[in-house]
């Protein structure tokens, strides 16, 4: 999984697969057709678990930026058409937690009217159902990458946070079934 560029500079999601030793040519998993001359730091995060895939990444097209998520039952073969996890005022930095049966946590940075920024995130069943977005934190430094795993039932953030020049770490736990 990769974030694509195009000679037209165009960013778009792709996605290649190992079969029998041999990696296949890359193909493009949606058409977001991105187009950025330069280096747009979100990239795409993915997880797996048997023949379940899911794919999270931040889009900027047309002017619009976008979080999205496409589901594969099939390693990977074939992917969902893109469900729209977060629109508007997004400033991506995906991030992606498989919660079991096919739910995955999708997680990324929104700015606010006060000027900070919000660690969200949205729980979404196997078959694209999205539950409720649900903020983790408030004040997450616009540079921050928020990191999202598990730690048995719960799910675990990881961001970093700007004050008077001074980077922290924070964390939270938040209990998968709260999603």
């Amino acid at each position: 999984m990769y974030r694509d560029r195009s000679v037209a500079e165009i960013r778009d999601i792709s996605v290649t697969r190992r079969i029998e030793g041999e990696w296949q040519p890359g193909r493009t998993i949606a058409d977001d057709a991105w187009e950025i001359p330069g280096c747009p730091v979100n990239g795409p995060s993915i997880v797996a678990d048997g023949s379940f895939v899911a794919v999270a990444w931040f889009t900027a097209a047309g002017g619009n930026p976008i979080v999205k998520l496409a589901l594969s039952q099939d390693n990977g073969q074939t992917f969902s058409a893109p469900l729209e996890v977060a629109a508007g005022k997004v400033l991506g930095r995906a991030g992606l937690s498989y919660l079991g049966d096919g739910d995955v946590a999708v997680s990324w940075l929104q700015p606010t009217d006060e000027g900070t920024n919000q660690v969200r995130v949205r729980r979404y069943a196997a078959d694209g159902t999205p539950g409720p977005v649900r903020l983790v934190a408030d004040n997450a430094g616009s540079f921050s990458v928020p990191q999202i795993g598990t730690s048995g039932d719960d799910l675990v953030f990881v961001w970093t946070e700007t004050a008077d020049f001074v980077n922290s770490v924070h964390s939270a736990r938040v209990p998968a079934a709260a999603l």
